[in-house]
């Protein structure tokens, strides 16, 4: 796999990546493009309804930050490549300067909120040890060091490392989108907890409805490969 091959809008990268496996290209992610399309209406519309700043300006908003976030893209691709040890360490290096950017968001909508904990230097904190944790199981796995681990073991291990990095995926994606849209659109003109309460809830439904859904449904037919979570023909 390689990091062009993730090029698109987090979180969708990492659902890809679990739904097809090692075989993922560049020409297999085109192949999807409607779908994804569709993905980012749907957010868009979700999160113009709740920012509170018109349903137009929200809507075109909310697509130019699907493309800002294409940024964290290229890194959670960095990690998803589960290369050298090398590459995982520059590739937490770049996590740790995208989250901190991304987590600039999370101060301003955070204010004065039950979450206010959650600074940026915190947010880059957390995603780079969620990064590393789920790199190391990666590098693991894809090396076939833990292949000789009982098959639940084995099975649970790779979803917690995709858990991780789902996790970091999601938080820059929403980061990144709540930041460019308070840039775009003028910190006087929108007040920055409802665009951050809005990129949340678009990307939950998102991710819940579009694309936990269909990696569910996937399942069945995707364990049956030796390339995926199981290493085990059933």
């Amino acid at each position: 796999m390689t990091v062009l091959s993730l090029l698109a809008c987090e979180p969708v990268p990492v659902i890809w990546a679990a739904l097809a496996g090692p075989g993922l290209t560049l020409s297999w992610a085109w192949k999807g493009l409607a779908a994804l399309a569709c993905v980012v209406i749907i957010k868009s519309l979700v999160f113009a309804g709740y920012a509170r700043m018109g349903w137009i300006r929200g809507f075109a908003m909310m697509i130019l930050g699907n493309v800002v976030s294409t940024i964290p893209g290229l890194v959670i691709g960095v990690l998803m490549g589960a290369g050298p040890l090398s590459a995982l360490l520059v590739g937490l290096a770049l996590l740790y300067g995208t989250s901190l950017l991304a987590g600039r968001a999370f101060d301003k909508g955070f204010r004065k909120t039950s979450w206010s904990w959650l600074t940026a230097s915190r947010f880059a904190s957390l995603s780079t040890l969620f990064g590393l944790g789920s790199g190391i199981l990666l590098i693991l796995i894809t090396k076939g060091t833990l292949a000789n681990l009982p098959p639940l073991l084995f099975l649970s291990l790779k979803a917690l490392a995709f858990f991780f990095l789902m996790l970091c995926s999601i938080g820059i994606t929403i980061g990144f989108e709540a930041g460019a849209v308070l840039f775009l659109a003028g910190h006087r003109t929108v007040k920055p907890q409802h665009v951050l309460s809005a990129a949340v809830r678009a990307n939950l439904v998102v991710f819940f409805a579009a694309f936990l859904l269909a990696a569910l449904a996937a399942l069945p037919i995707r364990m049956r490969r030796s390339d995926f979570l199981w290493p085990y023909p059933l």
